[in-house]
């Protein structure tokens, strides 16, 4: 029984990395192009 229930909850947390790591890399991207996007303005008002 013991075994039954620790499998799910490696299951759940090996969900949650791969979530949190999809999630990290999205953000990583949104802000590259944000930061990208940000000299762009700082240029054109330059």
């Amino acid at each position: 029984m013991v075994v039954v229930m620790i499998v799910p909850g490696v299951h759940r947390v090996e969900m949650a990395l791969r979530a949190a790591a999809g999630l990290v890399l999205h953000l990583h991207r949104g802000m590259r192009n944000f930061i990208f996007m940000f000299q762009e303005m700082q240029d054109a008002v330059e």
